[in-house]
């Protein structure tokens, strides 16, 4: 009764943590501290509460009341060599991502958990100054693309396993997510080269929020022999479909004057100066298809002990949770994730009723198109993900190592810098200390993404006045009628990634 009363308490205090997560396209592995030391080899092994996120299938396998808790910090290094342009870098505070997770072992068959999970990734950074859009005394060189960025999404799951054998379990979760997105960039007025001076560029600024973002994961799990796991999921994440505003300010870099809001345009203007002060639209919308995910794991354990058929005949005879950390020496694991990143194929950002953008000599004003199409066009991703445990002190000590390797997702013909899904090399390394029903995980990986150039790319400045720029069944017509080309250059970029995680038993 006092598990219940326990565990219908925590359930509820979780529910109001107001925490947001740092996210950004895609994941660096991995979520979860002790998962990251093993290189994201930790599907088939999930046996603490983050097993919600990898594998709900092992929420039976979870004795108990037992809460999860950890701190993500990801510093990201993203340098950029334009062709003709000095280096810009990537600014901004540390990624922060907080994770929390509980779980109930109601009997031997089965097992619910609850957290607050998120992507384990940056959520902001910056390339120049966000207030002048320069880098120095010139404008940022990556301003068409991005000059500063903040997204934050977290996710609250709930979810289920069920053994239906001794050898075979299945579970499922189901989440809902908050997303909020803010996007700083220029545009240009109208295509033209160096005719067209950058004094004349459109400041553009996007904040959308998505209040309902629902992701689903299911996962199945087989013991086909006493020292072997092997498990498959798939999770799926709808859609992006975010409204907020879009504040436009024209003569982003002239000396003259720089746009400013309708309501909020600065005393003693000409009447000419007052068209340029540009209003912020509301009702703006921004749409993304978000990647669904396929993964396999196999894990080999080196075994001090045979297996439990149940949690509690182990628990009858040593008092303590069957857990690979007292009833193994070593173990080694294999995953292999395929993700579904094709489904980004074009941001969409829609401006409802008639618009135009009034520009310092030019005329008539320029309507602002009713859809823009930001071409991402990324690459379906492999992950392969190897590493393993070696308990040194059973039951009190235990270290860890991996490796992991990712194909390029980005499409180096469209290298838009928002995100960097570049092919990746992670060594990570951590340990476990447990004192009692506490275990204390630390966890490091350092993560090189591959130096691309790009020669002969395809994305171009986007412009105000190109029509054919917002027909998305026209991608030919896109690329020749629009700005000059701005993706050739080199790009670089790493991750370090620490963690700190705790783990407790309350029974």
């Amino acid at each position: 009764m006092r598990s219940v009363v326990l565990c219908i308490a925590m359930l509820s205090a979780l529910f109001v943590v107001p925490e947001a997560a740092q996210a950004g396209g895609f994941e660096v592995p991995a979520a979860g501290a002790r998962s990251l030391g093993r290189g994201g080899a930790w599907a088939a092994r999930a046996d603490d509460p983050m097993a919600l996120l990898y594998n709900p299938a092992n929420l039976t396998e979870l004795s108990g009341v037992q809460l999860h808790v950890s701190a993500h910090m990801l510093l990201f290094d993203g340098c950029i060599t334009r062709d003709g342009m000095e280096e810009v870098c990537a600014d901004g505070p540390p990624g922060g991502v907080p994770e929390i997770a509980l779980s109930w072992g109601v009997n031997d068959r089965l097992g619910f958990g609850i957290g607050l999970v998120a992507p384990a990734a940056v959520g902001w950074s910056s390339y120049g100054d966000p207030e002048t859009g320069r880098q120095g005394s010139n404008p940022a060189p990556t301003r068409y693309s991005l000059i500063d960025q903040t997204n934050l999404i977290a996710y609250l799951a709930a979810g289920v396993g069920y053994r239906f054998h001794e050898r075979f379990r299945a579970g499922f979760h189901v989440g809902a997510g908050v997303g909020m997105f803010d996007f700083l960039a220029a545009l240009r007025p109208t295509p033209g080269g160096d005719s067209v001076p950058d004094e004349l560029d459109i400041r553009t600024h996007l904040q959308a929020t998505d209040w309902f973002i629902p992701r689903a994961t299911l996962s199945l799990h087989a013991v086909p022999h006493d020292n072997l796991d092997i498990m498959v999921g798939f999770t799926w994440i709808d859609d992006v479909g975010a409204t907020g505003t879009l504040d436009l300010r024209s003569a982003y870099y002239g000396d003259e004057f720089v746009g400013a809001r309708t309501d909020d345009c600065p005393a003693g203007l000409s009447a000419d100066q007052m068209e340029r002060c540009l209003p912020i639209l509301d009702d703006v919308s921004l749409e993304a298809a978000m990647p669904w995910q396929v993964s396999f794991g196999i894990r080999y354990a080196d075994r001090l002990v045979p297996r439990a058929n149940s949690t509690s005949e182990v628990e009858a005879r040593t008092g303590r949770t069957e857990d690979p950390m007292t009833t193994e020496r070593w173990d080694i694991e294999l995953d292999v994730v395929y993700e579904m990143n094709s489904r980004l194929d074009y941001f969409r950002i829609g401006v409802p009723g008639d618009n135009s953008v009034v520009v310092e000599n030019f005329a008539p004003p320029f309507p602002i198109p009713a859809e823009t199409w930001i071409p991402h066009l990324w690459k379906d991703q492999w992950s392969f993900r190897l590493g393993g445990d070696y308990n040194i002190m059973p039951g009190l000590a235990s270290i860890r190592a991996g490796v992991s390797f990712e194909t390029r997702g980005m499409n180096e013909d469209y290298p838009v810098i928002d995100f960097w899904p570049m092919q990746r090399f992670g060594g990570h390394v951590g340990l476990t200390l447990r004192a009692g029903k506490l275990d204390v995980h630390l966890a490091y990986a350092f993560i090189f993404q591959e130096t691309l150039t790009v020669s002969g790319g395809q994305l171009r400045q986007p412009v105000a006045n190109c029509p054919t720029c917002a027909d998305p069944e026209d991608a030919e017509m896109r690329t020749q009628d629009g700005g000059e080309i701005i993706s050739d250059g080199t790009y670089e970029s790493s991750f370090h990634h620490l963690a700190l995680g705790v783990n407790y038993r309350f029974n």
